[in-house]
């Protein structure tokens, strides 16, 4: 097990000694925050990546890179990440707050390697709009219709300050 992190989260200090205490020391190594060819690289040769967070996510973009890389996502359901997983199709999503049904998803998926497999060539399939280049398509055409004026004039809707003013 590879042990990365990103954010305010606890470092790794109290899990280093957890792991030592249990005799997994030589099993478990942590490597702190990743980027680049590194991330990129512990990506697609892990068996699932896990995202157990305690709030909501705006935009899970370690879920998106994960998938990317064609690996299922085991991840809290919450919003932000829950949109962006398949559950039993890429990955699974666990209550927050809840170690056995994070310890029973992780289990799932390591008990059954080819499962992981196929719903990380699922997840891969699922993340390709979410690609820079399709992206940037989108806001092309987008910015096309725009200027060839082919889309319907939206009109602006009025707003009302606290003061009662309308704008």
């Amino acid at each position: 097990m590879i042990w990365s992190w990103r954010g305010r989260g606890l470092k790794g200090r109290p899990w280093k000694s957890l792991a030592a205490r249990l005799g997994l020391s030589g099993k478990v190594h942590f490597v702190g925050q990743t980027v680049g060819q590194q991330k990129l690289w512990l990506l697609q040769n892990s068996l699932c990546m896990v995202v157990p967070s305690r709030t909501w996510e705006a935009f899970g973009v370690v879920v998106v890179e994960s998938l990317a890389a064609g690996r299922p996502v085991i991840a809290s359901q919450l919003p932000g990440l829950a949109d962006l997983i398949q559950p039993g199709q890429t990955g699974l999503l666990v209550p927050p707050e809840s170690p056995p049904r994070l310890a029973d998803a992780i289990r799932e998926i390591t008990l059954d390697p080819q499962r992981a497999d196929a719903w990380g060539q699922a997840a891969r399939r699922f993340v390709q709009p979410f690609d820079w280049t399709n992206v940037a398509q989108r806001h092309l055409d987008l910015f096309e219709e725009l200027i060839a004026g082919n889309l319907p004039h939206v009109a602006w809707p009025t707003l009302q300050t606290r003061s009662g003013k309308r704008r």
